[in-house]
């Protein structure tokens, strides 16, 4: 009766593994963290994605290749590269829309096309890190030789109001057209990147050191009830 009761519970929490059930209540669990969206190309769907794709893929040599033959001028190539969504770790039906997200990320990419300044960016923005003032999640070249710098976005605080403080901060002008939630970068080889915090891998909804989150008070009582139960039995 105890194996049943446990099988039955299982199943109403976490749906049948065999059929694929869904979730109730606002439980959310993620055997991975799916920090981003990866998609083949430009207008490739946008695929969930781990650390370790991300990874896997900055590391693919046909990726540096791409970027060597862009280097040389074959500019067309450009649009073949892979890209993955800084703003958003999920969307609808693997369709990169504003509409379609479904895990949107405060974050926000920066662009600086100026070339030759990646390393001066990169100082100051650790700097500033350091002071408190601003989290750095990642900073790398560009495909060009311009500079990616990936920030948290403060609460409170809109993604124009950001992009025109760290600007000032850091001594550079990021480019004015921001990138939105379902804005995606091209991927560049894992020899570009000059920084990486690892909070950038850690997604909201998640399963952090085997700790299961409970996205909701009901949800959390339901399962210490069946729980106390359970010890009775």
């Amino acid at each position: 009766f105890q194996q049943t009761f446990v099988s039955g519970m299982s199943h109403f929490l976490f749906g049948n593994p065999h059929t694929g059930g869904s979730i109730p209540l606002g439980i959310a669990v993620h055997q991975q963290n799916l920090f981003t969206c990866i998609g083949k190309g430009h207008g490739a769907p946008a695929i969930p994605a781990t650390r370790e794709d991300w990874e896997k893929m900055r590391r693919d040599p046909k990726l540096k290749e791409m970027c060597r033959r862009i280097a040389m001028g074959h500019e067309k190539v450009k649009r073949k590269l892979p890209i993955w969504t800084p703003g958003c770790a999920e969307f609808a039906g693997n369709h990169r829309a504003i509409k379609d997200a479904l895990r949107p990320l405060p974050r926000l990419m920066l662009d600086f096309d100026e070339k030759g300044h990646s390393q001066e960016i990169l100082e100051r923005a650790l700097q500033l890190q350091q002071e408190g003032k601003w989290e750095i999640l990642l900073v790398e070249e560009s495909v060009r030789r311009g500079t990616h710098v990936l920030i948290t976005l403060p609460e409170g605080m809109s993604p124009q109001e950001a992009q025109q403080r760290f600007s000032k901060d850091v001594g550079f002008q990021a480019d004015p057209a921001l990138k939105d939630v379902a804005r995606c970068i091209y991927m560049v080889p894992e020899a570009f990147t000059l920084y990486v915090n690892e909070a950038l891998f850690n997604e909201e909804l998640g399963m952090k050191n085997g700790e299961l989150k409970i996205l909701n008070k009901k949800a959390d009582f339901l399962i210490r009830f069946l729980l106390m139960q359970f010890q009775y039995m």
